[in-house]
């Protein structure tokens, strides 16, 4: 992977005029992702649980979520927080999960009042409203197995994304020079201001672009890591009617997003399986908004632009295309078509 990074001077978030939305979101990220770090350095067992949907969860989804609900619902509690994670329902129906995620929360945030924030969970909302929403740990598979997973953050404002964070605590795992932090690196962007990587053991930030590649022996793709998300034969499909000759870089997580954004991969393709699967905002919101500040463009695989409504899905999108704008539209001129063949 080669550096697409364009430098800016040592300064702090609060130097660059960034909102105090986008300020608050990276501490409650940063914060997300030292906790991760922590169970992982001390070996703590991630033995996972299984949500209704098959999809596995653990305890320090929980953890992650606590911690990130805290320090954003005391500094805008007026807001609506949806969250992935039902922190409520694990402390109702499981009193000894419930007593090792308090626990395993207060060894690094003794100061976090968990009963406090129980009541901002999935809080009503409409359309109109400030929607934060939130995946503490996106990719639980790959944290399970010791692989890339993310912590996002994103702000929904009257169905535009406004804010956008994402944690990314293992990419020196990438082997690449220009990932070489291991305490991890943050991914963020503010409408209209550009898209930024920070290092959490520095304090240098760095402006990302999407690449500039345009010709075939220079695009690489990334899709999901885990098979059952994707159709698979349908993503060889279109890479071989492209004519694209690399692999795909599989990875865990938004992280396929940020490395669209920081031009290490020119596209990320994501045609679900089954096909009518729909969305979940928490997994999209950050990358996109990241992306497209990042000079990128992100759609659905028939073209649509993203929208977010009051729901936690993109009930009228299908599939998700990420990519450095240049091939975007060629792109979607073939998953369109195996879209349509496939209703």
């Amino acid at each position: 992977m080669k550096p697409r990074l364009c430098a800016v001077n040592d300064l702090s978030l609060n130097n660059l005029g960034f909102s105090i939305e986008l300020r608050h979101a990276c501490d409650a990220a940063e914060k997300s992702t030292r906790f991760l770090n922590y169970l992982i350095s001390n070996a703590i067992a991630a033995a996972p649980d299984y949500k209704a949907d098959n999809t596995p969860v653990t305890i320090a989804d929980y953890g992650s979520q606590i911690i990130i609900l805290f320090y954003l619902t005391r500094m805008f509690p007026m807001d609506c927080f949806m969250g992935e994670e039902n922190i409520r329902k694990v402390f109702m129906n499981n009193k000894q999960d419930g007593k090792n995620i308090t626990n395993l929360v207060h060894s690094i945030f003794p100061e976090i009042n968990i009963k406090q924030i129980e009541s901002y969970e999935n809080k009503n909302h409409s359309a109109e409203d400030r929607i934060w929403a939130i995946d503490p740990l996106d990719g639980t598979k790959g944290f399970i197995h010791n692989r890339q997973f993310s912590v996002a953050i994103a702000l929904i404002e009257n169905n535009n994304i406004k804010v956008g964070v994402i944690g990314c605590p293992k990419l020196y795992k990438l082997n690449s020079e220009k990932y070489s932090d291991r305490e991890g690196y943050l991914f963020f962007a503010e409408r209209g201001k550009g898209a930024f990587i920070k290092s959490l053991n520095g304090k240098t930030i760095q402006k990302i672009k999407v690449n500039q590649f345009n010709t075939i022996a220079e695009i690489i793709y990334t899709e999901s890591f885990d098979n059952s998300h994707i159709n698979i034969n349908i993503h060889k499909q279109i890479a071989d009617i492209i004519n694209i000759k690399k692999p795909p870089l599989k990875i865990d997580s938004q992280i396929k997003y940020s490395l669209v954004a920081s031009g290490d991969v020119s596209l990320y393709l994501k045609f679900p399986r089954p096909s009518d699967y729909k969305e979940n905002i928490w997994d999209n919101a950050a990358g996109q908004l990241i992306v497209e500040e990042a000079g990128g463009a992100v759609t659905d695989l028939l073209g649509n632009e993203i929208y977010y409504e009051k729901t936690d899905k993109l009930m009228k999108n299908s599939g998700i295309i990420a990519s450095n704008k240049i091939i975007h539209n060629d792109v979607v001129k073939i998953t369109s078509q195996l879209f349509r063949l496939m209703e």
